[in-house]
């Protein structure tokens, strides 16, 4: 196990390079603690994203078997568990809109004015 924090060191198109400033001033933070929440975030949402494979695969196995499945939602009802249905599939990153990357540095610029 490195005794070291890893660092990395990361090249931007100048385009992108403004936007991250943008945001880090509205933010106040500065860019290495934006690049290491994205980065966070991604790892997060990738780990998500291959838990939910592997339950997908483990379900297909179940019902393969002749075991009855039960859903997400009906699950949540027999537990007793509130579902945030609520919450805006369009949001990205800090609540914010997600944005395409076809004129990306156009549009980050208008919702950071």
């Amino acid at each position: 196990m490195p005794t070291h924090t890893p660092k990395v060191n990361v090249a931007f198109n100048s385009s992108d390079a403004e936007c991250m400033e943008l945001i880090c001033k509205k933010k106040k933070i500065t860019m290495s603690q934006l690049v290491r929440k994205v980065v966070e975030d991604w790892l997060e949402d990738y780990e998500d994203m291959l838990l939910a494979k592997r339950a997908e695969v483990a379900e297909e196995e179940w019902i393969k078997e002749g075991c009855k499945t039960i859903s997400g939602e009906d699950l949540c009802r027999e537990l007793g568990i509130k579902l945030n249905l609520d919450q805006n599939p369009e949001e990205g990153l800090f609540g914010s809109p997600k944005i395409s990357k076809k004129g990306s540095s156009m549009q980050m610029k208008k919702l950071l004015s």
